[in-house]
């Protein structure tokens, strides 16, 4: 059984990408068996391990978190801190993920063929679920997500109606202004082809690296467009100050350099909201 296009979006449990196409998905017409980015699962989870920070946000967001058996090291959210750690998807401790014994692991980057055979043949699914890009990818991620902890039917519906309420909320919060989102002063930023983007203009910024891709914008591009408002680190707002050409940038000469660590622009769950309203 395969679920309509909403949920099966990607490859292989060895690595997808989610769908960037702009139908809407759909419903599933059973519980389970079902299959996600062609992954089968053949019934509903009680044991879960994330090798990824936004996909356990995802889960926190639709109150799934007590599935979660085990984490990355990388999930660093307090609430799940008493969770076992399994290494990082990179660096994956296969010993100890298969001492948890979880039914399902998720994770934003693709394990080897090698490792993925190995889980498979200890009785443990490999689930790929690659972040959201746009609107429509972000209720796809969150509806394939609610599929494959709740089922077709159930967890598609609640997950569904969450992601467009997240989304409507995001909309509530709206009014442009020039800004920029800073993970470094060598250029590396929030570009137009991330959802990050999207949450600056829920938040009522129009992102001066909208026409930016793959994370980068030239320094002068981003010195001609001198936005009103910067966010980024700590770490980030310091060196601005002493760096001879940022430092004269509207935003910093006019204390408008807002300290917003990455991981809200970065991870994908409730997380999104307190994002967006810090900017707005």
């Amino acid at each position: 059984f395969t679920m309509l296009a909403g949920c099966s979006d990607g490859n292989s449990g060895a690595g997808s990408d989610s769908s960037t196409g702009s139908s809407q998905p759909a419903p599933a017409q059973q519980e389970y068996p079902i299959t996600v980015n062609d992954v089968e699962i053949k019934e509903a989870p009680t044991s879960v391990v994330t090798l990824s920070p936004s996909l356990a946000d995802v889960m926190t967001a639709l109150k799934y978190e007590t599935l979660l058996t085990g984490r990355s090291e990388d999930c660093t959210a307090e609430d799940l801190a008493s969770l076992p750690t399994v290494g990082t998807a990179k660096n994956l401790d296969m010993d100890k993920l298969k001492e948890l014994k979880p039914q399902l692991v998720l994770t934003e980057e693709a394990l080897s063929e090698s490792q993925v055979k190995e889980l498979s043949d200890a009785g443990i699914t490999v689930l790929v679920q690659t972040p959201a890009t746009t609107r429509e990818t972000f209720e796809t991620l969150y509806t394939n997500i609610g599929s494959a902890l709740k089922g077709g039917i159930t967890g598609f519906t609640e997950a569904q109606e969450k992601a467009q309420n997240m989304l409507m909320t995001l909309d509530d919060i709206n009014r442009l202004i020039p800004a920029c989102y800073l993970y470094d002063t060598t250029g590396a930023v929030v570009t137009g082809d991330t959802f990050a983007s999207e949450l600056m203009e829920f938040a009522g910024a129009v992102n001066v690296a909208g026409s930016s891709k793959n994370g980068k914008m030239e320094l002068s591009a981003l010195t001609t467009s001198n936005p009103n408002y910067i966010f980024c680190s700590s770490e980030v707002k310091e060196k601005l100050s002493n760096d001879e050409t940022l430092s004269k940038l509207k935003a910093v000469q006019d204390g408008k350099v807002i300290v917003m660590e990455p991981e809200l622009m970065d991870l994908q769950g409730s997380t999104i909201i307190e994002a967006v309203t810090l900017m707005a």
